[in-house]
């Protein structure tokens, strides 16, 4: 075994290399901790947006103006709200196509 080789795959688990949201939302209240949990897996990159778009509850805030760098891709942007809605973590308020596009979608 190489020397160091120990540390350097310590140091590769210690960093993660996806961002990970838990929730609860799909369990009524009976049946908390009965179903098996399924996190939601995003980039590294999608991490400061999806901070921002659960930390702004109760304030809406619209998708175009959540950080994510570097790129700033207002797609990105798109796909991480989608994804947090489906999921029944993230309300969509405001503009009723926007909703109605999304759910469609579902």
């Amino acid at each position: 075994e190489q020397p160091g080789h120990k540390e350097a795959q310590a140091a590769e688990e210690a960093e993660p290399s996806v961002a990970v949201v838990y929730h609860c939302a799909d369990n009524s209240r009976g049946q908390r901790g009965e179903n098996p949990i399924c996190p939601l897996e995003f980039g590294l990159d999608d991490a400061p947006a999806i901070e921002a778009l659960l930390n702004a509850h109760p304030d809406p805030v619209m998708v175009k103006d959540i950080p994510r760098p570097p790129t700033e891709d207002l797609d990105e942007k798109i796909s991480i709200a989608e994804a947090l809605f489906k999921e029944g973590i993230l309300m969509v308020h405001g503009d009723q196509k926007l909703s109605q596009s999304i759910n469609n979608k579902m």
